[in-house]
């Protein structure tokens, strides 16, 4: 095993350098590279989306570009796609929008309808893509090898090299998001990007967002010190390249997480005020990742005992008017927590009460349906930074059991 891990270690040393080389200068197998026009790729979260090429429509061009920028900017770039005519690439660029502002339901039904009007292979490769954001599966809960598959089939209708490029950097950011892969898995990935890496420097010379974004996958891998490596590499790539706010986001969260469950609350919460800074603005208040950021805030302050900003940080989120049932009753367990801390038991079981009332209502959220109550508080319950703290867990374990015998 050993052995093994060292290996890996290497391999994944190996790209990130194979990286850093690559962006500054050109590979001697290609004398004539192409060009890598970002004019219709746009950096999201999780994975790279694609505008379909100029339709016609008097102020595409200019509208798409806005779909780059902050959640004001956005916005008025699909109001002013929505007031042109509905094409299918149109309606793609609306679709690119909002899952920019993470409103994956509204993205999933556009996107849908630019599919069934579509009539040309280039314009469905463009929109299968962004049917296969991470966003979207997540909500769908579609399973990895059901996400391979739409990427492979979308592979095959691809003529522009650059695009097969992206599509193949957006298949494996996939797997890893859903912690599919097991050492042999890892293994692959490993060989997966080393090889995109390879192809996407002998046809630009360089290595550039495919190559970005499929070294981000494997910040998914390893052990917390191999993946903080791998993020302060992407977050020097991604200065060198296009300084992607997408990207940065992405690094300073994964950062947060790796320094959390290293112990290191102090610097854990530094790159958590990095990740809130960056998301501010870029991100809408109720996007997942703006939420998870503050949540995550309340959490290190919680382990820091720093209980009144942890209380003012999560009443902050509940006062938002952005969360939904599942969440607010998560948070309120989290406060719970806090009280029970500070041995005000009375305050932490009333807010237990809350979560489990506001649970039930928010049941469908979890997609628990075919699952008791019992079973689905479990698995509720079962949350990493909650079982930092054993003695809480154990309090509210007993607390929910107590309240659902009632009940039954």
């Amino acid at each position: 095993m050993k052995k093994s891990r060292f290996f890996k270690s290497i391999s994944i040393l190996f790209i990130a350098l194979y990286l850093l080389s690559g962006c500054e200068k050109a590979s001697p197998e290609s004398p004539e590279n192409l060009q890598m026009d970002n004019t219709y790729y746009v950096a999201d979260l999780h994975s790279i989306l694609i505008l379909c090429e100029d339709d016609g429509n008097p102020g595409y061009l200019e509208a798409i570009q806005l779909l780059k920028g902050d959640e004001a900017s956005v916005m008025d770039g699909i109001e002013q796609l929505s007031a042109m005519d509905q094409t299918p690439e149109v309606m793609n660029a609306i679709g690119v929008g909002y899952l920019r502002l993470d409103r994956c339901e509204e993205a999933k039904e556009i996107l849908n309808d630019a599919l069934i009007s579509s009539r040309s292979d280039s314009v469905d490769v463009c929109i299968v893509n962004n049917l296969g954001s991470t966003r979207l599966m997540e909500l769908e809960g579609i399973l990895y090898d059901e996400a391979t598959l739409k990427y492979d089939h979308v592979l095959k209708k691809v003529t522009d090299p650059i695009q097969a490029l992206i599509i193949r950097a957006n298949r494996l950011c996939y797997g890893p998001f859903v912690n599919v892969y097991d050492d042999n898995r890892e293994q692959m990935l490993v060989d997966e990007v080393n090889q995109l890496l390879e192809d996407e420097r002998r046809l630009l010379g360089k290595n550039d967002i495919a190559g970005l974004y499929s070294y981000m996958a494997l910040s998914y891998c390893g052990d917390e010190d191999e993946r903080i490596q791998c993020y302060n590499q992407i977050f020097q790539l991604n200065q060198e390249l296009h300084q992607y706010r997408a990207v940065d986001i992405f690094v300073y969260r994964g950062l947060t997480g790796s320094y959390y469950r290293k112990g290191d609350y102090p610097l854990a919460l530094e790159y958590n005020e990095k990740w809130i800074q960056e998301a501010e603005g870029y991100l809408s208040e109720a996007d997942s990742d703006s939420i998870k950021a503050y949540m995550d805030k309340g959490t290190l302050l919680t382990r820091e005992k720093r209980y009144d900003e942890a209380i003012q940080c999560l009443d902050r989120l509940l006062e938002s008017g952005v969360l939904n049932l599942a969440r607010t009753a998560l948070i309120n367990l989290k406060l719970g927590e806090i009280y029970y801390n500070q041995d005000d038991f009375a305050t932490a079981e009333e807010l237990v009460e809350k979560a489990l009332d506001t649970f039930k209502q928010g049941f469908w959220e979890w997609r628990f349906e075919d699952l008791d109550a019992r079973t689905t508080l479990d698995a509720y319950t079962n949350i990493e930074y909650m079982r930092d703290d054993p003695d809480y867990m154990q309090w509210l374990q007993e607390q929910l059991a107590e309240k659902l015998e009632q009940e039954e």
